[in-house]
């Protein structure tokens, strides 16, 4: 009788676990919130264990990457010539990078975006809605010093001051990432733009930031910076965009020279485009735009457009009503697309989409284009002062030179 007993339990046992599996499996590959969309065939589909169409999920595990999976049009990967990051290509192009975003609200959805891929939370849309959106996303701004843990992971999240101020950090893959809201010089505030960076009481932070303090703990220099300004730059006339343009002209000018003089090594750049939306916004975003391009190609560095990956997500459109589509399911504010948007509007299906395609824009250029234009000798895209240029960048720093051998004698 006692074998009998455990017999039975064993065979429980064994029931058990494989039930856990397949729900857990189950919950992996598509989530109970999806369930309301109806099906299309121009978007990316999970059936029978496989991705459709098969050739643009090969080489990646597409069920890291949210939002993806029946939102994007193939297209993206087959016609773009993107390829798809999941948690392993992303692991394998930011390991042992110091990356440093400084932007917008837009540009925090970003680094939400990079610690879901990073972590491989994405997999799990409970756990992914209870630590990225509820906790990161909401994070409270009065408080200081949190770290945020994400599970079955080497990943934690840093916030001082809230969303707007934070640090990640993969142990595992020896990834940093830094950010800071720099849509105004107090995290605070809003509408100050570009001209943010030129803030008395901003440049202190802004030179640890930047890796200009000689403290290579707390303030190391960034392998990469993503930069981004424009939705809280005042736009729209002549004046306006005269200033965006000699404000950002003037800033890379000054980091080229401060980090010719620190000769250590280069600093990929890349500028993070903007989206503009409305009939009223979006010309105007437009003409940021295009003067952020030109600057960008001026000092040969990159210049990411994400205006048109819009085009990509079939249901984004103004014709379709939520929540079979249109554009409420993607941007209910207008103004953001990931973690922000979910967490501030309640966690509707589908809005992260468009900040994943951004995101993985920007990893695009990272990881592939700017490693390939170099080894080719198309461009050397960075904030290194090439030879050529020293007659226009290097003058301040020969004149620091001179100084300083005049003093030594």
């Amino acid at each position: 009788m006692p074998f009998h007993n455990q017999d039975s339990m064993l065979i429980k046992t064994v029931i058990f676990w494989h039930l856990l599996f397949f729900l857990t499996f189950l919950s992996s590959t598509r989530s109970d919130k999806y369930e309301h969309l109806s099906h299309r065939d121009d978007v990316i589909n999970w059936k029978d264990s496989y991705c459709h169409p098969k050739e643009v999920c090969h080489g990646v595990d597409i069920r890291t990457i949210p939002y993806i999976l029946e939102h994007v049009n193939p297209a993206f990967i087959t016609e773009r010539h993107h390829r798809l990051y999941d948690k392993v290509r992303t692991e394998t192009c930011l390991k042992d990078q110091n990356v440093l975003i400084l932007g917008d609200s837009v540009s925090e959805e970003l680094v939400f975006d990079i610690g879901t891929l990073l972590s491989g939370i994405g997999k799990y849309p409970d756990d992914f809605d209870r630590y990225i959106i509820d906790k990161a996303g909401g994070m409270d701004p009065t408080l200081t010093d949190v770290t945020l843990k994400i599970p079955n992971s080497q990943l934690s999240i840093r916030f001082d001051h809230g969303r707007r101020n934070t640090t990640l950090i993969d142990s595992w893959a020896n990834v940093r990432i830094r950010h800071r809201f720099t849509g105004h010089s107090h995290l605070s505030g809003n509408n100050m733009g570009i001209t943010t960076f030129f803030q008395p009481e901003f440049q202190d932070e802004l030179d640890c930031l930047l890796g200009f303090k000689g403290d290579f703990i707390n303030c190391p220099k960034p392998d990469t910076i993503v930069f981004n300004s424009g939705l809280h730059d005042p736009r729209g006339n002549r004046y306006h965009n005269s200033v965006f343009e000699n404000s950002l002209v003037k800033l890379i000018k000054s980091w080229k020279v401060r980090y010719a003089k620190l000769r250590k090594g280069n600093v990929n750049f890349i500028f993070k485009g903007n989206t503009g939306l409305g009939v009223e916004d979006g010309p105007k975003m437009e003409k940021l735009n295009k003067i952020s391009k030109k600057v960008m190609d001026h000092f040969d560095l990159a210049f990411v457009d994400i205006s048109n990956v819009t085009a990509f997500v079939p249901r984004y459109s103004k014709y379709l009503s939520y929540p079979n589509g249109g554009l409420r399911m993607y941007t209910p504010e207008g103004v953001h697309f990931g973690t922000i948007a979910r967490h501030s509007q309640g966690a509707q299906e589908g809005i992260g989409t468009i900040s994943m395609l951004i995101t993985q824009c920007i990893l695009q250029e990272l990881c592939d284009n700017i490693s390939q234009k170099r080894a080719h000798g198309d461009h050397s895209y960075g904030l290194l002062v090439k030879k050529d240029e020293w007659a226009q960048y290097g003058k301040s720093y020969k004149e620091t030179e001179r100084r300083r051998m005049m003093l030594r004698h």
